[in-house]
């Protein structure tokens, strides 16, 4: 496998590990925090690609959404 191919596929697998799941989670919260304490939380927009998430963690983030689209 070619040098490019190989690092797109290790950084597919990266997307679906367990830890990067519950990484991102825990980003989104603080960054939730930090702009509902130094700004307007409605003006917050992320897209979210949940397909490389644990079902657990989409939870998670479902619970408390603002800025998800």
């Amino acid at each position: 496998m070619p040098g490019h191919a190989k690092a797109a596929t290790d950084r597919l697998d990266v997307r679906y590990w367990p830890p990067w799941a519950q990484y991102l989670t825990e980003i989104i919260s603080k960054v939730q925090q930090a702009v509902r304490t130094h700004s307007d939380i409605s003006k917050l927009r992320f897209l979210l690609y949940p397909s490389g998430l644990l079902a657990e963690d989409r939870e998670k983030i479902k619970q408390d959404d603002a800025g998800v689209v």
